[in-house]
């Protein structure tokens, strides 16, 4: 089901198989699992993860499971339509586009959402190549790339979001691939979808960096122990007495 809704908006046919290990808890699954950042690992809990070169996903059988197995699915079939050797679909992207396509799709990441626009604590988010390691902030990463996404579907259509990720996978570049295909850039995108929920829109702080008052210096000749024409003498020092 989740291939079947999100074949469009990918633009791939699936040919190769995706394989599925589900295991009974969370004790049984920790030896197979990608290692996190200690934190994050003591505070969430992995339901699925997804080994996407290899088309592997191992998974806990739960009351979750339907919306773990198709939220890990999604992120083998987007590195099969839009990861490129240069670089990874950017982790907004493949998160956002990961959840719109979960089939059985929870509402935590919607409340998360729903809070950082209240208290104005929206991630700055064109920036985040990489999920959070904060758990707090990484739940609400996956609610602004949910929304995102869906944003950028109802306004562009699927067609577009399969050019996206075929653009990116030639190129590598995501700035690129949207001015190219959206005709905005990264910024515009997200001010777009700022404005749209409600949100402040993001200024980023200017770019570069100051440079330091440059201090005129004496020039120096070259040293000597004794007066001569074009050098510099060097003091002695009486010696010490030990």
């Amino acid at each position: 089901k989740t291939i079947e809704k999100m074949e469009p908006a990918l633009g791939i046919k699936i040919t190769e198989p995706i394989r599925v290990t589900v295991f009974n808890n969370q004790v049984e699954m920790l030896e197979a699992q990608q290692r996190r950042s200690e934190a994050t690992t003591r505070q969430t809990a992995t339901l699925g993860q997804a080994s996407t070169e290899e088309g592997v996903l191992i998974m806990i059988a739960d009351r979750n499971s339907v919306g773990t197995a198709s939220h890990e699915i999604m992120h083998i079939l987007i590195n099969r339509a839009g990861d490129s050797p240069f670089r990874n679909v950017p982790s907004w992207l493949n998160e956002g586009l990961a959840e719109d396509g979960n089939i059985d799709s929870g509402l935590e990441y919607d409340i998360a959402l729903d809070f950082a626009v209240e208290t104005d604590t929206l991630l700055p988010f064109i920036y985040m190549t990489t999920p959070p390691g904060n758990p707090e902030q990484l739940i609400i990463f996956y609610g602004q790339g949910k929304s995102i996404v869906r944003m950028i579907i109802q306004r562009w259509g699927v067609k577009k979001m399969a050019d996206l990720l075929a653009h990116h996978k030639l190129k590598g570049n995501i700035e690129t691939a949207i001015e190219d295909v959206y005709g905005v850039t990264l910024l515009e995108l997200e001010n777009t979808w700022r404005e749209e929920i409600g949100a402040a829109p993001f200024i980023p702080e200017p770019s570069g960096h100051a440079r330091p008052t440059p201090i005129s210096q004496r020039t120096i000749g070259m040293f000597s122990l004794t007066p001569q024409a074009g050098t510099e003498v060097v003091s002695s020092k009486s010696s010490e007495t030990t």
